[in-house]
């Protein structure tokens, strides 16, 4: 198993992963990452994801076990692998899992400590149950790819290639494995904790669900609109604070003034000041007719145009109040400087020689984990200890993470979001906010949107 001096914040827990997607992988990627003791079960023919690039990253400081689940023999290793262990993962279809024999009954029979984390498409029952957990499946049947038809001048669904879906699955599985690890230490038991691409995704969602919810829950309050009018203008003054423009030589920018001060900020550097002053574009950046949104929409995007990518970083540099995001090619994420000033940057070695990837996502100022080498390819993880059962075990009545307190000082997106998952699971939350409140309060006409 992983070298002892490698140990992080999850030193001495182990894991079983059996995944068949990207959800698993990345989730027991963050767990080696931090310390935990992975097994990824391979099938004898090897896993379809040994051809992706970013194999040696979530394959990193794991042990792989090659077995073969329709075999009794190699059945019975893995499961005596479950006994010496505390988390099992898996994203088989449902149904896969309890054939196969290594579904949660099984296990909680045999290993009724052991946390067992599934992920599955749309889940376990319903009309969609059976469907492949594949990403462009999911986002299709949302409606997330008929969404991103705004931005492109031609009609039909666009699709998008980030795994949004997986990745969002990644962070709520292991918020739910963590939180079922912690009320293990109540009741000794451990339990199933089940997620979907459907679910998760939709926690992301700041903008569609929550229109939909509205006109349904208020129809005669509330008028919904899309994105872009059938003009392929911005509806929404949000598409001016988050200006997605050009710059001189060519390269994409996107800023993000959410703030009516960050956003006057933004029209100063872009020399464009002046409008608050004159009465057509004093009310900047609501307007309610579309001619009058599209010249305002060109005025910005020609001021963009004005400077170079270098001429636009100096003026970031120079006024704090004001920046955006280039759309970065390949790998030029990785020379991001605020990843590199974070140290979330290292290099993997994969196979070939060394290659930069990215670091650890979480940072623990008092037991760091590290991006271990790469994947070891081992007979038998048998000489892990057996684990021991609970002898007498009672279940709390509470959620997982009752007792626990979280102080937020977040604003806008991800702090608020990651609260409230939490609070989801049982913590107590006490959001600390401004006189004027979260600036996530002025998004919509619902001011108690921004206190959830």
């Amino acid at each position: 198993m992983r070298s002892p001096e490698i140990q992080g914040c999850l030193g001495g827990l182990r894991v079983v992963d059996l995944s068949t997607s990207v959800v698993g992988l990345q989730a027991s990627q963050h767990l080696a990452d931090n310390g935990a003791e992975v097994v990824f079960v391979e099938p004898p023919g090897g896993t379809i994801w040994r051809s992706h690039p970013s194999w040696p990253l979530w394959m990193r400081g794991k042990d792989i076990i090659r077995r073969d689940l329709a075999d009794p023999g190699d059945l019975e290793d893995v499961l005596e692998l479950v006994e010496r262990s505390d988390v099992v993962i898996e994203t088989f279809r449902p149904g896969v899992a309890d054939r196969l024999g290594v579904g949660y009954a099984a296990i909680q029979a045999r290993a009724p400590h052991v946390v067992v984390g599934t992920v599955t498409g749309f889940g376990t029952h319903g009309k969609y149950a059976s469907v492949p957990a594949y990403e462009g499946v999911v986002m299709a049947a949302l409606g997330i790819m008929h969404a991103y038809s705004a931005i492109h001048d031609r009609t039909g669904p666009v699709f998008s290639s980030p795994w949004m879906c997986s990745a969002s699955a990644t962070q709520v599985l292991l918020q739910g494995v963590l939180a079922a690890l912690v009320e293990r230490e109540h009741s000794g038991l451990g339990q199933h904790v089940e997620t979907t691409l459907v679910d998760a995704i939709a926690s992301q969602d700041l903008n569609n669900f929550t229109h939909l919810f509205l006109q349904r829950r208020f129809p005669d309050a509330f008028e919904g609109a899309p994105f872009m009018s059938p003009e392929g203008v911005p509806n929404s003054g949000m598409a001016f604070r988050t200006l997605v423009a050009l710059t001189k030589d060519g390269r994409w920018l996107q800023f993000g003034q959410l703030s009516d001060r960050l956003f006057r900020s933004m029209m100063r550097a872009l020399g464009l000041e002046w409008m608050f002053d004159d009465p057509r574009w004093a009310s900047a950046p609501e307007f309610d007719d579309v001619p009058t949104r599209l010249e305002f929409w060109e005025h910005m995007l020609a001021a963009a145009r004005t400077k170079t990518l270098d001429e636009w970083l100096r003026v970031f540099d120079e006024d704090r109040d004001v920046w955006a995001e280039i759309y970065r090619r390949r790998n030029e994420l990785l020379d991001h400087p605020q990843l590199v000033f974070d140290g979330r940057v290292t290099t993997v070695n994969n196979g070939v020689g060394e290659v930069k990837a990215p670091g650890l996502l979480v940072h623990f100022d008092g037991t760091p984990g590290a991006a271990a080498a790469g994947p070891r390819e081992v007979e038998s993880s048998m000489s892990l200890p057996l684990q021991q059962t609970p002898e007498s075990s009672v279940w709390s009545e509470e959620a997982p993470l009752a007792g626990v307190t979280i102080l937020e000082l977040g604003m806008y997106f991800a702090g608020p979001l990651a609260a409230t998952m939490l609070a989801d699971l049982g913590a107590r939350v006490i959001k600390v906010e401004a006189f004027e409140g979260d600036p996530g309060r002025s998004f919509t006409g619902f001011p108690e949107a921004g206190g959830t």
